[in-house]
């Protein structure tokens, strides 16, 4: 067991907000966001809520990364995928972006394999009270926190709650939180992978 867990800011950061079109969203747009929605609560998404086709918007001409947002759904490349396959994820998936990723003629296709990935799961476990950088939601009020501007590791801390159960969550303590366990955390690091998902460490407070 580890000392630590790890938590993402993903969900904030803007340079991951990819210019794109996906199916679901362009043939079913209330059905697309419902599934955002529940994902961002750790709600388990069916397949059919998730992208099954991607394709750039005609402005788009960044290499594409481990992990971007395809209108509101999380993406992650097949290479993400495959380390996350090998962990608990609980009532959370990786649907496959079967008819995958093209560029902005909708025609030509791009190389890889992508899955939009399903969190699946919610924990109460963050302790605002040892997370002095967060930031409360509303003025004077931390009963719900947001990222700082600057999120550094060891800047937040976890209760030993988050130990037990599935490896990835989200925490409704701490708003657009992904968090992943430290045996999770430490795989995606060591294949190079932490500053693609955007990934801190997180403090386990004992008792």
């Amino acid at each position: 067991m580890t000392d630590h867990v790890w938590v993402s800011n993903a969900m904030q950061a803007s340079m991951l907000i990819l210019y794109v079109y996906t199916d679901i969203f362009q043939n079913d747009r209330a059905r697309a966001i419902e599934g955002e929605r529940r994902n961002v609560r750790g709600e388990s998404v069916p397949a059919d809520m998730c992208p099954k086709r991607i394709w750039l918007e005609p402005d788009e001409d960044r290499p594409i990364p481990d992990m971007f947002f395809a209108e509101g759904q999380p993406v992650v490349s097949a290479r993400v995928a495959e380390i996350l396959s090998r962990f608990d994820l609980g009532n959370g998936a990786l649907h496959s972006v079967a008819e995958g990723l093209f560029q902005s003629d909708n025609a030509t296709p791009m190389a890889g394999a992508y899955f939009s990935w399903i969190f699946g799961n919610a924990k109460r476990a963050f302790l605002e009270t040892h997370s002095p950088t967060a930031e409360p939601l509303s003025p004077g009020r931390r009963d719900r926190c947001i990222f700082p501007f600057a999120m550094s590791d060891g800047a937040f801390a976890v209760s030993r709650d988050a130990l037990g159960g599935p490896d990835v969550w989200v925490d409704p303590l701490l708003l657009k939180s992904i968090f992943v366990s430290g045996a999770l955390g430490d795989a995606l690091e060591a294949a190079g992978l932490r500053k693609a998902l955007r990934l801190f460490k997180c403090r386990v407070i004992q008792g």
